[in-house]
């Protein structure tokens, strides 16, 4: 934890602020509002309200502009809520912590990860996880515009990421996780079908297709580019189902991650295949915060993710075409 964080703690602490105000604080500052805050944590509105005000009054300032509409935290309330965060989230991890003591696991771990890495490596590590730790609980956090800003505030314990441009945090690493390959896909009558692997010059021949960044894929066109590869146009969709569609009906080649292609349900229509050039391959990463003191339930979490991704071998090729088709 920074110094200037742990100087903010400890001055919440000697002011002798109750823990239920601070976690009305959160309610209210996640929530919107009071009422929504209210049914949020189980207590009248009027507590909620009762318990902010006990806060505001013992800081001296206000915390949030009260409106019809919304609420929202003052400067004051922007400047507390990391504090208050800390607070809540070091405590969580410190009971969970001190009642493993006796060698049960208890707690629970909170992930992210992009849909690709979560439906072949995230949920098998859950059921594993859960059938080792009964007493544990996983939550998996989905669409966060930017995981590696949710690891360092907080909002998620660790992240499943790809490499690429993203800036992290002071302080949150990266942690190599495991290699994923980006393929081909194909029409299932095209004549490259049953070869082990294509050249990367096979986009040359044909317009390509590429899932957008945006939605956790690939950065397709950075590939190409360091492949040396001018498709004859370009297709830009959300989802790999939309480029599986439209490879399907022969409007190009497809190019997309070995996960993400893997949850396509192809039927007889399109084919994947890999792409014999270094650059079709991408790292994918957990992302983890070294500032935090993580209790066993969340080391233990993290231990089996990447064991769960070594058993797996993605790095190998074809690992998850192979899973699929087998």
């Amino acid at each position: 934890m920074p110094d200037d964080e742990v100087h903010g703690v400890l001055d919440l602490v000697q002011r002798d602020i109750e823990l239920s105000w601070l976690r009305a604080f959160m309610a209210v500052h996640e929530s919107g509002s009071f009422t929504a805050a209210a049914d949020r944590i189980h207590r009248a509105q009027s507590r909620v309200s009762a318990q902010v005000a006990h806060l505001e009054r013992a800081l001296g300032v206000q915390l949030f502009v009260r409106s019809r509409r919304a609420t929202s935290l003052t400067e004051a309330g922007e400047e507390l809520l990391p504090y208050v965060r800390t607070v809540l989230q070091q405590l969580t991890e410190g009971v969970s912590a001190a009642t493993s003591q006796d060698g049960h696991v208890r707690g629970r771990v909170t992930v992210s990860a992009f849909p690709g890495a979560a439906a072949f490596v995230v949920a098998p590590t859950i059921r594993r996880f859960c059938d080792t730790y009964p007493q544990a609980r996983v939550v998996v956090k989905e669409d966060l515009p930017n995981p590696a800003t949710a690891v360092a505030r907080g909002d998620t314990d660790l992240a499943v990421f790809y490499d690429g441009e993203i800036e992290l945090p002071r302080s949150v690493r990266a942690d190599f996780l495991l290699r994923e390959r980006v393929v081909c896909v194909m029409p299932s009558d095209h004549p490259a079908v049953g070869m082990s692997a294509v050249p990367a010059s096979i986009f040359e021949t044909d317009a390509v297709i590429l899932t957008s960044i945006a939605n956790g894929y690939s950065d397709s066109r950075v590939i190409l580019q360091q492949a040396g590869v001018r498709p004859l146009g370009e297709y830009s969709v959300g989802q790999p189902t939309t480029a599986k569609a439209l490879v399907a009906v022969g409007v190009g080649l497809g190019l997309l991650p070995e996960l993400a292609a893997a949850m396509l349900d192809t039927g007889d229509q399109v084919t994947m295949v890999p792409v014999d050039h270094p650059a079709f391959e991408r790292d994918v990463h957990t992302l983890v915060n070294k500032e935090r003191l993580y209790p066993p339930v969340i080391k233990e979490f993290i231990k089996t993710l990447h064991a769960q991704a070594r058993e797996m071998d993605v790095a190998s090729p074809g690992l998850a075409l192979d899973q699929e088709r087998g």
